[in-house]
C-alpha cells in the first residue's frame, strides 16, 4: 500500500469546491440586489423603523 494513497479523514475529495453554479451566481446577485433596495429605501413603506 502506497502513502501517497492514505488521507486523513479531515481531508476534502478532490470533486469538492470548484467554481460555483449559475443558480449561486444568481441568488448571490439577486440577495446582493435586495440589500440594495432596502439600503435606498425601496421599501420603506413596509418596513416600520423607515417611516417616521
Amino acid at each position: 500500500m502506497k502513502d501517497d494513497k492514505i488521507r486523513p479523514s479531515s481531508a476534502r475529495p478532490d470533486d469538492v469546491g470548484g467554481p460555483i453554479t449559475a443558480l449561486q451566481a444568481v441568488s448571490y446577485t439577486a440577495l446582493l440586489g435586495l440589500i440594495a433596495a432596502v439600503a435606498s429605501g425601496w421599501f420603506d413603506a413596509m418596513i416600520p423603523w423607515g417611516t417616521p
